[in-house]
């Protein structure tokens, strides 16, 4: 009998250190899962205030800089740009960047589209990293890179910016340090790309309608460009009166 005890109590400890063993596991698992979970709620955080940026205004360029403090929180980068793609002029226009200059590459500066890294991301529709390891051979397709490498960037990610369908855009992200660029980063760099896409198309569009009423009023007769030439010309043939004459219409 006390054989029989002896050993009850020894299947016991067994099953009590069993159940030990696998709430041990479990709550690792439930810690890893919640160690996992942190990157990505941190990550849909920043997503949401790039999101919340670059939608609060229709000039972009107000809000550019904070745009890009906030992208460096997702991906580091040594230059952030974006090109934004004039099909009419086939020209490609760059308004913004952050970090590093480079020589041609400012903001207001306006570039020949053919030839360019942005007509072979227009053409592929797809995003492009490029790194020490595939360099040679993107180069190779897009021969234009040489001068971003020449500049001191060593890796790059070109992001296509699409609004209905159309590339409208390209955000680049660059480098100096080899390799600095992985797939999950290219992942993090298009979700930026898909959240700002929506609010530059808005800005293009509100920036030509701002252009085009320019348009119209200078060219609407009695605008104010004609009121001005009529001005203009009334001052003329007031020059020709009496100085006293001159001086009355003057006050007037």
């Amino acid at each position: 009998m006390a054989e029989s005890l002896l050993e009850g109590k020894a299947i016991g400890q067994q099953g009590g250190i069993r159940d030990l063993t696998e709430r041990r596991r479990i709550g690792q698992a439930w810690q890893k899962r919640e160690e996992e979970a942190k990157p990505l709620g941190r990550e849909r955080a920043i997503f949401a205030e790039i999101g919340r940026i670059i939608s609060s205004t229709l000039n972009i360029e107000e809000v550019y800089e904070r745009f890009a403090e906030e992208v460096r929180k997702l991906i580091q980068f040594d230059r952030l740009g974006i090109s934004i793609i004039d099909y009419e002029n086939k020209t490609l226009h760059i308004p913004y960047f952050a970090g590093l200059e480079m020589a041609g590459r400012k903001p207001g500066d306006t570039l020949p589209l053919a030839g360019s890294t942005a007509e072979k991301i227009i053409q592929s529709r797809r995003s492009q990293l490029v790194n020490e390891r595939n360099r040679k051979k993107v180069m190779s397709q897009i021969p234009t890179l040489l001068s971003y490498f020449k500049a001191g960037f060593k890796s790059i990610m070109m992001i296509p910016l699409f609004s209905k369908d159309q590339v409208i855009g390209i955000l680049y992200f660059f480098a100096t340090k080899p390799d600095a660029y992985s797939k999950t980063d290219l992942k993090l760099a298009e979700g930026v790309g898909t959240q700002i896409a929506g609010a530059i198309a808005n800005a293009l569009l509100f920036a030509e309608r701002k252009r085009g009423g320019l348009e119209y009023r200078r060219q609407k007769p009695g605008g104010r460009g004609l009121r001005n030439g009529a001005g203009r010309k009334k001052s003329r043939v007031s020059r020709r009166s009496s100085s006293r004459a001159q001086a009355g219409r003057g006050i007037r």
